[in-house]
């Protein structure tokens, strides 16, 4: 089973309480399935890691709890998380310059989530490709994801240019700076 790291659950959390406070955390919990809910409270530490699909199922309940018209919603989870990545899970160093960045992308995935492949397609001083493979896409994941590469990259643009939940046959962002 796909598995997300404890930092990922532990930023998703702290946007919903940050945002929204403690009791809509605990509501959101109790909208998902007992097993997904036991996962998001056990972890209590970054290495730790839980099933992907308990942290979407959280995700998505969180939206449509306390935030069911926000069309933005799960991009600012992203930037939050991401943000969350860059200044308080050790993983700065990475993405301290863009060519740095572009090159440790990929690693940075893989630490992050076990499966699914991400690489960079197109690499130029004005513009990056990155392509995600062999990961159950969702709006979720690649929403949070154009967040991400927003509060890690600084980006001037971004765009998700190609979807597998559109029929592409694979996700893909191109980031203009």
């Amino acid at each position: 089973m796909k598995t997300v790291r404890g930092t990922d659950v532990l930023a998703t959390v702290g946007f919903v309480v940050e945002r929204f406070g403690s009791e809509a955390h605990e509501r959101v919990l109790k909208r998902i399935a007992p097993e997904a809910a036991a996962a998001v409270r056990s972890v209590d530490r970054d290495g730790q890691r839980i099933p992907w699909p308990h942290l979407r199922d959280y995700t998505v309940a969180s939206k449509r709890l306390l935030a069911p018209d926000d069309a933005d919603y799960y991009r600012q989870m992203g930037f939050f998380v991401g943000r969350s990545y860059v200044e308080r899970g050790g993983f700065g160093v990475m993405v301290k310059d863009r060519r740095t960045a572009a090159r440790m992308i990929p690693t940075f995935w893989r630490s992050i989530v076990e499966d699914g492949e991400m690489s960079i397609v197109s690499d130029d001083e004005a513009v990056l490709v990155v392509r995600l493979t062999e990961f159950p896409v969702a709006a979720v994941i690649c929403e949070r994801l154009v967040g991400a590469f927003e509060a890690a990259l600084g980006p001037r643009r971004i765009e998700h240019t190609s979807c597998e939940t559109r029929g592409d046959a694979h996700c893909e962002w191109t980031l203009w700076f």
